[in-house]
């Protein structure tokens, strides 16, 4: 078996690995911004398609968009985009979480972002209860 160098060994015993807090949220960020762009695609096919006469069903898109639901959930979970989102968002394929439309006739929501949305989209499409 080969020795290392003694600099080389006191490099790795000094080694500071304070840095991998930071690159796990790094990669989460990652991960979150790939399921977004998905979601965009998914969209744009979506909207093409019946422009162009197809009509794709949305969820035929979310089975072909999604084919690791439960990692997409997953990711979807670590959405921190607002705070309404992140109540009643399923966080595995077997939740079912109903919508309840809201009684006061308020449909304005600021926030844009579809993780509660495609994540009860994805639960749907992998399930025949929903």
């Amino acid at each position: 078996m080969h020795q290392l160098p003694i600099d080389i060994i006191r490099k790795i015993y000094k080694f500071d690995n304070t840095h991998r807090n930071a690159f796990d949220k790094t990669m989460e960020r990652i991960s979150l911004n790939g399921i977004h762009l998905r979601i965009e695609q998914l969209d744009d096919e979506y909207a093409n398609s019946h422009m162009d006469g197809l009509g794709l069903d949305y969820t035929t898109l979310i089975l072909r968009y999604f084919p690791d639901p439960e990692n997409a959930l997953k990711i979807l979970n670590t959405c921190k985009c607002c705070e309404r989102h992140q109540q009643k968002r399923p966080c595995k394929l077997t939740d079912e979480i109903p919508y309840v439309f809201p009684t006061n006739g308020d449909y304005e929501y600021k926030c844009p972002c579809k993780c509660r949305q495609i994540s009860r989209f994805i639960c749907r499409a992998h399930s025949d209860s929903w």
